[in-house]
């Protein structure tokens, strides 16, 4: 979650300061990783969402801990305490 919100402070901060008016249109988790998608973003936006994705990849989805990407019967981001639960 705290990547979420960060992603959308750091979007948020730059569409204000490059005069953006900018929306999120969807945000998700697919294969494992976090999908972020928005209408009217800049290269810079771009970037931020580029970040945070990868970011997602080394993230537990559930506390937010280092974890790794679990390509199975189902995918998902988790550290060793989480590994085996599924959402």
């Amino acid at each position: 979650m705290e990547l979420v919100y960060s992603l959308s402070r750091a979007i948020t901060d730059h569409a204000q300061r490059a005069g953006l008016d900018i929306s999120a249109v969807q945000v998700k988790e697919k294969f494992g990783t976090l999908r972020f998608y928005v209408y009217d973003g800049d290269d810079v936006i771009r970037n931020l969402i580029g970040e945070a994705e990868r970011e997602s990849e080394r993230t537990c989805e559930i506390c937010g801990a280092p974890g790794v990407l679990i390509r199975a019967a189902w995918c998902a981001t988790r550290c060793a305490l989480h590994r085996d639960q599924r959402a």
